[in-house]
């Protein structure tokens, strides 16, 4: 293990984020976990920020494809997600690292655990908006991005890079967290690999995760040497995307399921 100042890791229950930690434990000084309870609470406020920012239609097209996910694309997916996941530590490490739960990642016991362990950097993943009070506490907040920002901000970053037939702007993203969605400074970028044959938006997913844990273990540790550096974004544009709908994900299928190469995917019309 590389000796170094502590490491306060932000982020929720869940195999993925396990095997962030496992990974991260296995080379730094990770101080403590912080899981964040998502319960029936951060549920309704998910659907009342979606019928916000998408309208009713888009509420329903949404919670439409969650259901056709749990009854079917889940189960269809799920040799591949095994191969993907072959070999990676995905188990629970709470016996190996201090842990504590929180109701919000902005609640004042999580601000009184970064006041008592003043970490050098927190890494944050899958949790809710991280308040001003908060960020305040810590000088370094890296996020793993499940898109490259800028111009795939919000939620499934890879989906709507190949629906606008941008298959080169799949990939992830680690930087910094501010104050907004994913606006932070770009630490790394990286592209995923595409099978159009295989993936869905699910294992699509997936393959931005763990393209991210290396990401953000590089990240963590220049950072913790002094070194960390930010990139200009690739791309001038930006805009939050939100989770897609039934009818966005057949149309997505359509798109790719032919089993054409990425090059030959054409663009979504109006789409640059």
């Amino acid at each position: 293990m590389v000796e170094s100042s502590p490491i306060v890791i932000l982020t929720t229950r869940g195999a993925l984020h396990y095997l962030l930690i496992n990974s991260l434990l296995a080379d730094f000084a990770v101080e403590a976990v912080v899981y964040e309870k998502q319960g029936w609470r951060d549920a309704l406020s998910r659907i009342r920020y979606r019928l916000r920012r998408c309208g009713v239609g888009g509420t329903v097209g949404q919670v439409a494809l969650g259901l056709w996910d749990k009854a079917y694309l889940s189960r269809k997916a799920a040799p591949y997600v095994a191969e993907l996941l072959a070999g990676h530590d995905c188990s629970c490490p709470d016996r190996r690292v201090s842990w504590q739960s929180a109701p919000s990642i902005n609640d004042a016991s999580v601000a009184d655990l970064l006041r008592r362990k003043r970490p050098a950097i927190c890494v944050v993943s899958g949790t809710n908006i991280i308040r001003s009070h908060i960020l305040e506490l810590c000088p370094v907040f890296l996020n793993i991005h499940a898109g490259i920002t800028p111009r795939y901000r919000g939620c499934h970053g890879a989906f709507w890079a190949l629906y606008e037939g941008r298959p080169d702007l799949a990939g992830v993203t680690v930087h910094l967290v501010d104050r907004g969605v994913d606006t932070g400074r770009i630490i790394a970028q990286a592209p995923i690999e595409v099978d159009p044959l295989r993936d869905t938006y699910r294992t699509l997913g997936l393959k931005q995760y763990l393209v991210g844990i290396e990401l953000m273990r590089a990240a963590v540790r220049r950072a913790l040497e002094g070194h960390l550096e930010t990139l200009p974004p690739a791309e001038s544009q930006s805009k939050q995307w939100y989770s897609p709908t039934l009818a966005d994900y057949w149309r997505w299928q359509r798109r790719i399921g032919r089993g054409k190469p990425a090059e030959a995917w054409p663009p979504k019309p109006g789409s640059r």
